[in-house]
């Protein structure tokens, strides 16, 4: 699998790094860019992507920096040990094309829906020999009264517009406001024909923000909320606006902007509902483990039986991300061509996790499992997992996405991968 996705990016990659030299740029970007430029050219992903998600506050709303994080994205797909990253990768990838499409302007667009269909044309050749349901896979089976409930209804807030400001309260979904946790970006373009501009601010204890602005279309392009994480790097999680958009508003009336932190549901009915980048919980991975014995003819990975599903128990360890108190959850999944799939938009949190395989008579049989656990970083990779690795339970937690995710895209936990075998 890795050498078919390598070969994949090595005939993609050359095209479209031409693609992105071809766009005009302003000095600045230009100067900028340099270096993630070159460590792209390198082939050193990981640390070009680091260093593009650094320019993410000041050219946040240019369509190049998010064009040259997908290209970035398209390049580690050759790093991918598994098909599910692979898969992931290139669903990031088409995520930021689409992002850098709706943000560039009429003469880039061609050159945009280029890549754009390039990176289309690779996830569907990708996907085809994966074992995985031509069509959409079967969604997760609750099956018991505490599994995984729709989020609670937003809270209603109203505030009056104030003249040349754009106001708005944070809050989580019991109404509670997030206190001096929310770092505030508002971008824009003067009418006085300046160039695009940001200004910064902070929630202050009651959950308020307010910024004044010159005559212009400004937007709330950035809310998040600064939390621990259980390990790892801590947490910006991108607020939800509570009317669902956050498009350019004139400025001389008012604008107001009242946001919500969702540590599940989706973000946008727009978005593609089967991919975990259109939610704001987590995303639990799952495939057959490494088998002990394992030989070429019969295969090195545990294969389910047909007819089986399989059974998490999630037990929440400590608060949620949002402090809210979890509940357990208990998901099921069949499976559908030998491939379980994923568990998307559980709440973010820590939890302790049991495995059961149904098989098609309805028997149930504890699974052993083992999470693969992400090196250190936002954009996070992880390391595989070795047959030690497993027993009867295992604890997971979704790794933070880091601070460089514009409101309404996707949210800011990464996936926890699992593994199970009998």
């Amino acid at each position: 699998m890795k050498q078919t996705i390598s070969k994949l990016c090595r005939v993609l990659l050359p095209a479209m790094f031409v693609l992105a030299l071809s766009f005009p740029a302003r000095a600045d970007f230009d100067a900028d860019v340099q270096a993630p430029m070159e460590l792209l050219t390198a082939e050193k992903y990981d640390e070009a992507l680091a260093a593009l998600e650094k320019l993410a506050p000041d050219y946040e709303d240019d369509y190049r920096l998010q064009y040259l994080i997908g290209l970035t994205w398209i390049g580690k797909v050759g790093a991918a040990t598994t098909r599910d990253e692979g898969v992931d990768y290139l669903r990031r990838a088409r995520r930021k094309f689409l992002l850098a499409k709706k943000l560039g302007g009429a003469q880039e667009m061609t050159e945009v829906e280029k890549v754009l269909k390039v990176a289309e044309d690779a996830l569907g050749k990708l996907k085809a020999p994966l074992d995985a349901p031509a069509k959409a896979q079967p969604a997760p089976v609750p099956v018991k009264p505490n599994a995984p409930a729709a989020p609670p209804t937003a809270p209603n807030i109203k505030l009056a517009p104030r003249p040349g400001t754009i106001i708005g309260r944070c809050v989580d979904m019991r109404g509670k406001p997030l206190a001096g946790g929310v770092g505030i970006r508002v971008f824009g373009t003067p009418k006085d024909g300046g160039e695009k501009t940001s200004f910064e601010t902070k929630t202050d204890a009651t959950g308020m923000y307010a910024v004044k602005l010159p005559a212009g279309n400004f937007r709330l392009g950035w809310a998040h909320y600064f939390t621990d994480a259980p390990a790892g790097p801590s947490y910006a999680l991108p607020l939800h606006p509570l009317d669902g958009s956050n498009d350019d508003q004139d400025s001389a009336p008012g604008i107001v902007e009242n946001c919500v932190l969702k540590i599940n549901g989706r973000v946008s009915p727009k978005n593609d509902a089967d991919s975990d980048l259109s939610y704001y919980g987590g995303n639990i991975t799952v495939e057959g483990g490494p088998l002990e014995n394992g030989n070429f003819l019969d295969g090195y990975n545990y294969k389910f039986p047909d007819g089986s599903s399989v059974e998490f128990t999630l037990a929440p360890q400590g608060k949620l991300a949002d402090g809210s108190t979890g509940q357990t959850l208990v998901l099921r999944r069949p499976i559908a061509r030998g491939y379980i799939g994923e568990f998307m938009d559980v709440p973010i949190g820590a939890y302790e996790v049991t495995a059961r395989l149904i098989d098609a008579d309805g028997k149930a049989t504890p699974l052993r499992i083992a999470a693969a656990k992400p090196f250190t970083g936002t954009s996070p990779t992880y390391r595989g997992v070795e047959p030690a690795d497993f027993g009867a339970k295992a604890n997971i937690y979704f790794p933070s996405r880091g601070d460089s995710v514009p409101l309404l895209t996707y949210g800011g936990a990464a996936k926890a991968p699992l593994y199970v075998k009998p």
